[in-house]
């Protein structure tokens, strides 16, 4: 039997394909989740409007604060110092502009920082929905129809049909075609499957987003 199938049925199913299992790989399963994640955040962009906003009000008030050290209106310090009880060492003594970058710095050391432990924490998530995600264990049947695209997983006890409203994308990569869903997540289709006719999948989908 075919992998790869171009037909019109009774059921409305203009191209059913066969996704063999364990057929996507970790580090392309990532690459379909970035995909998604990029997709979702280009239809939500209006929501980096309030970010956005609150940035520019931080830049125009750190701005403004340096401003008023030079003017010498206003004086920012930061001191320590150590006590043994008869008297206080100075270990440091920052004043105006390097107080400031010290700041600045810890800020930027703390997002960084932020930033790598949330990636690590998203990168074992992402490992733990790859390997128990059933549709990569054992593949599932796609079928694309007019009305939207139906998922059928390979145990049959599970069907996903999403109408083409929910399709964001289709990506094309070295490995994998990529039918990107929204929340829904992203189906997968492996370029070397036989018999795949890449082209005109590639052309219905694109005609239907």
């Amino acid at each position: 039997m075919e992998n790869a199938t171009a037909h019109a049925r009774e059921d409305n199913v203009r191209f059913s394909i066969s996704v063999p299992a364990n057929s996507l790989s970790f580090a392309d399963y990532l690459r379909g989740s970035r995909l998604t994640r990029s997709a979702m955040a280009e239809r939500r962009r209006l929501g980096r409007l309030p970010l956005f906003i609150i940035t520019v009000f931080v830049a125009w008030l750190l701005l403004a604060l340096l401003v008023s050290f030079y003017n010498g209106k206003y004086q920012l310090r930061i001191i320590g110092w150590a006590s043994d009880g008869q008297k206080d060492d100075y270990l440091f003594f920052l004043y105006n502009t390097e107080a400031l970058s010290l700041l600045v710095a810890c800020y930027i050391a703390g997002a960084v920082m932020v930033r790598i432990s949330a990636t690590r924490h998203l990168k074992r998530w992402a490992r733990l929905l790859y390997t128990t995600n059933d549709a990569i264990r054992h593949g599932y049947l796609l079928e694309l129809t007019d009305r939207g695209i139906k998922c059928i997983h390979a145990d049959n006890c599970s069907t996903l049909f999403l109408a083409w409203s929910k399709v964001t994308a289709l990506h094309s990569g070295d490995n994998h075609d990529y039918i990107i869903m929204e929340a829904s997540g992203f189906l997968w289709i492996p370029v070397t499957l036989p018999d795949y006719p890449r082209e005109e999948i590639s052309a219905f989908i694109k005609q239907h987003l």
